[in-house]
């Protein structure tokens, strides 16, 4: 049957006579279709595709499909006008569906930036199914996104983004306070009166106007609001004030969380003969930490049934042992796994989603993917 690597030319006819000339070209033929296979040698893992000539195969590192199926590169352009330049293997095109990952440049400053993989025509990015951004979405240069195209409706979803907040400005706060970003001043809070510190409760505030600072006998409190010796650094049954992000009322809240900060640190993979590192990017909003580890550079030789991830900052180590979700990996060299990341104390643990929770103490283990999010509660 014809096909693309060999196709007979009929010789030699049944019961014909043969000669060395035809038997040479027939020769030379299949020749020619087994060097349209790719050649054979010991490489970890390696996949066959068809050439991008269409004329044989070839075999490429996962590292290079990767590339090819999950693209990833700098952003080019300008903070609101993003654009990204992929190899033409990526194959990137205006498809639903379509995974682009690129690292920011700077902080977008408007809610409609855009997106243009490869001069395609841009198009608005939006995230939470259609909602527009607000300023600092994207956080800064580093801010590794991760976008979706949806093309219903024409548009660039954010996966990612670092803001979850509605306030998008540090402007002076009046009044009920029910939300607020990276706000440093509050125009008008009640009145703390020293003789009301002693046992510090909604009913001992009185009515008024306070700045930051608790003066006077007020330097110290104790009680159900712990210690403090400016209002924003209060603890205890009134939380954190350093960046306040939620409360009910400013005469009853008690409670403020973290909002729109973000980090790096090295990250280092054990259960290995030589342990990688990576710089990993975290960032905080609203309580809840995102943690991006760049692909496929916790990778090595494995000699353990364990795979940890240590280096965790406190700042973003939840109180209390948290699963954070599933990742994709490769066991043993070959075999994919989906794996539960679990944290406590500083060290993310990594079981496989399979009986035993065991990975192979030999060949190559690596993590495929690497974006998990969990809370600090």
């Amino acid at each position: 049957m014809p096909n693309d690597f060999y196709t007979t030319s009929g010789y030699p006819q049944y019961g014909a006579a043969g000669d060395s000339a035809s038997a040479r070209t027939e020769f030379t033929s299949i020749q020619t279709a087994f060097d349209k296979l790719p050649a054979l040698a010991a490489s970890a893992y390696y996949l066959i595709r068809v050439k991008s000539t269409a004329d044989g195969l070839e075999s490429v590192s996962p590292a290079t499909m990767n590339a090819a199926m999950v693209p990833w590169v700098a952003a080019g352009g300008t903070a609101d006008a993003i654009t990204a330049t992929y190899p033409a293997a990526a194959a990137v095109a205006l498809v639903d569906g379509q995974l682009c990952n690129v690292r920011a440049g700077a902080a977008n400053a408007t809610t409609t930036p855009t997106f243009a993989p490869n001069g395609l025509t841009a198009h608005t990015i939006t995230l939470r199914g259609g909602q527009a951004l607000i300023a600092g979405s994207i956080f800064g240069a580093g801010h590794e996104l991760q976008l979706r195209y949806n093309l219903a409706n024409t548009r660039w979803e954010l996966l990612n983004p670092a803001n979850a907040s509605t306030v998008t400005t540090n402007a002076n706060l009046t009044g009920n306070v029910t939300s607020v970003g990276n706000a440093t001043t509050i125009a008008s809070l009640p009145a703390i009166s020293g003789a009301a510190l002693t046992n510090l409760t909604a009913a001992n505030i009185s009515a008024g106007t306070a700045g930051i600072n608790i003066s006077g006998s007020s330097a110290s409190c104790t009680g159900n609001s712990a210690t403090a010796t400016t209002a924003s650094s209060c603890s205890g049954n009134s939380a954190t004030a350093t960046t306040a992000t939620t409360a009910t009322t400013a005469t009853t809240a008690t409670t403020a969380t973290n909002s729109g900060t973000s980090g790096t640190f090295t990250i280092t993979g054990t259960g290995f003969t030589a342990n990688p590192t990576a710089t990993a990017t975290w960032y905080l909003n609203n309580n809840v930490v995102t943690l991006n580890i760049p692909i496929n550079t916790m990778q090595g030789t494995s000699n353990a049934t364990s795979f940890t991830l240590t280096g965790l900052p406190t700042a973003i180590n939840p109180a209390n042992p948290k699963r954070a979700g599933l990742l994709s990996a490769v066991d043993n060299t070959s075999t994919y796994v989906a794996c539960d990341a679990y944290i406590s104390a500083n060290v993310i643990t990594l079981l496989p989603a399979r009986a035993g929770q065991a990975w192979t103490a030999s060949g190559t283990k690596y993590l495929y993917n690497g974006t998990i999010t969990w809370t600090l509660d």
